[in-house]
């Protein structure tokens, strides 16, 4: 027999033994189990059952451009092929764009001046 030792869990002793590399197991014993009528509990690893048969071979993956893409946008970030209104926000843009931006409204509030003084 497996030499006999007490395992201390949480302040409790129990009795458990040996597996040969100095860790407890504590056997664990089924009522009414037997050879005929036997018990299953679901986690437990029992014996290997007898493999199955292989399945259908399905049709191959077709992998599309742009199918699959993984990718770690940050905050405020937009990917996309098509920006919409409001996806792009003043932060994210880069100085040049901004100038731009500043011009283009700088020639928008010339052209309402002169039609207001028109």
């Amino acid at each position: 027999m497996a030499e006999q030792f007490l395992n201390e869990s949480n302040g409790v002793f129990t009795s458990a033994e040996n597996d040969g590399t100095g860790k407890p197991v504590t056997a664990v014993y089924l009522k009414n189990n037997s050879e005929e009528n036997p018990l299953y509990i679901k986690g437990m690893q029992g014996e290997p059952g007898p493999k199955g048969d292989k399945g259908d071979k399905g049709d191959p993956a077709v992998i599309e451009e742009k199918s699959i893409t993984h990718e770690m946008l940050g905050d405020n970030i937009v990917r996309s092929n098509n920006i919409g209104t409001g996806s792009v926000l003043l932060v994210n843009l880069n100085s040049e764009v901004k100038a731009k931006f500043d011009d283009l409204q700088k020639q928008i509030d010339e052209l309402k001046g002169s039609q207001a003084s028109s």
